[in-house]
């Protein structure tokens, strides 16, 4: 009995000194660190495996930092953002049973970020989530400040957007895009930037090829290189074999386009008129002029030009602002007092998708520029405004509804009424 009890308590007294030595073996960090994860939970993206972070939130924890968890898709948004910072202060009062209280933090954080990160808006806005979370972490000046981000990085939304067929693009071009657009984000604050499950896909997506894959991680360094920090990437394998239900639609990127499509750069225009037409009306003792071939090849006013209000014919610019904008096109009617050229407008949209609803909204807006056209003095018989949608001549397939392509997809296309282009659309709008 002698030896059990001496065994016992010798026992007891090593638990005890490992016990202290642990503590004092493992400080807990003087700086505070700032973690921002931007998360996604989304179609065409195998099932994410979120116990990898646990590690990562329990030092944020033990810092008494801030863990900040943004959801990436086509809106993101924080969805968590907590500070640790009083629960740092039990580590000076029992540091076992704040260890404990870490590790139980962590587990329920992670246990809940499958719900947390689901996908509420349909795409998926990469750079987007990368401007909250540098927004997010401005304020953590003296953090550590770090970035996480989990995700295929097959964006299909904003200026970074595969549809425009990235993966065909020379990295410089796309920088120099993105450069001129102001588009680059400033990540210049983070000590630290990982990438997990980079080229990471599931069905209905293709699997990118190596070199595909090679070019993703290209372009994704190349972005967040620009402000001076070298993004680490990760890998990691996703479970593709989860059945994921009611996330919101992802478009699919084509990768084995034939044949293959230009990308579209912020110099790029689909109009084949080199600049919008200059015409002064001649005065009553000129010769009247008569412009014959102006609007012969069509001309695109796109949103980059005129932009709509999302879902509406209302301009985005003032009154003001649009009748200097087609005013040019306002002089071509007035000037020509012969009156035998008119104009035909065709209202298109972006995505590949015909509804009621969409040649309907491409109808306003073609009538909405004809409207202010004949408010400016042009004769409304002279003008013929029809809408079509996306099954325009000129339209690029596979652009879907962001990015530079939708953009060009997205517009009104002038050209004399005349022209073979305009009898023909005039014909079969007739027919239809």
């Amino acid at each position: 009995m002698k030896k059990i009890i001496a065994f016992f308590t010798l026992t007891a007294v090593l638990l005890a000194l490992c016990g202290c030595e642990r503590e004092e073996d493992t400080p807990l960090p003087k700086t505070p660190i700032a973690s921002v994860m931007l998360l996604s939970n989304r179609n065409n993206s195998g099932y994410p495996n979120f116990a990898i972070l646990e590690e990562e939130i329990e030092k944020t924890i033990l810092s008494g930092g801030n863990l900040i968890i943004i959801q990436l898709d086509g809106k993101p948004e924080i969805v968590f953002a907590k500070s640790f910072s009083k629960m740092r202060e039990n580590a000076e009062i029992n540091r076992t049973k704040f260890d404990n209280d870490v590790f139980k933090t962590a587990s329920e954080i992670v246990r809940s970020l499958p719900s947390l990160t689901k996908a509420n808006d349909p795409e998926i806005d990469i750079l987007e989530g990368i401007r909250l979370g540098i927004k997010a972490a401005a304020r953590y000046d003296s953090y550590d400040r770090r970035m996480i981000i989990m995700d295929s990085g097959l964006a299909t939304k904003g200026n970074v957007n595969y549809n425009n067929n990235l993966l065909a693009a020379e990295v410089n071009t796309i920088i120099d895009d993105l450069t001129e657009r102001m588009e680059i984000p400033d990540v210049s604050q983070f000590n630290a930037i990982s990438w997990y499950y980079l080229g990471e896909t599931k069905p209905p997506q293709e699997a990118l090829s190596q070199k595909q894959l090679y070019k993703l991680k290209d372009i994704w360094y190349a972005i967040l290189a620009c402000s001076g920090v070298n993004p680490i990437f990760e890998g990691g394998i996703v479970d593709t074999c989860t059945e994921q239900t009611g996330l919101p639609e992802v478009s699919v990127i084509r990768l084995d386009i034939d044949p293959p499509r230009k990308y579209i750069s912020a110099k790029d225009t689909i109009s084949t008129v080199d600049q919008t037409p200059s015409v002064s009306i001649p005065s009553n003792e000129e010769t009247p002029i008569i412009y014959n071939d102006m609007f012969e090849k069509p001309y695109a006013l796109t949103e980059e030009t005129l932009r709509f209000v999302e879902n509406s014919d209302e301009y985005v610019l003032s009154d003001a602002e649009v009748r200097d904008l087609l005013e040019p096109i306002a002089n071509y009617l007035q000037s020509d007092v012969s009156g035998a050229k008119n104009l035909l407008l065709v209202g298109t949209t972006a995505g590949d998708t015909v509804s009621e609803t969409s040649i309907e909204l491409s109808e306003r807006r073609a009538a909405k520029i004809k409207e202010t056209l004949c408010s400016m003095g042009c004769d409304s018989s002279r003008i013929i405004s029809v809408g079509m949608a996306c099954t325009d001549p000129w339209h690029i397939k596979g652009g879907g509804t962001s990015g530079a392509i939708a953009s060009a997809n997205r517009k009104v296309v002038i050209l004399d009424v005349d022209s073979e282009v305009a009898q023909t659309i005039l014909k079969s709008s007739r027919l239809s």
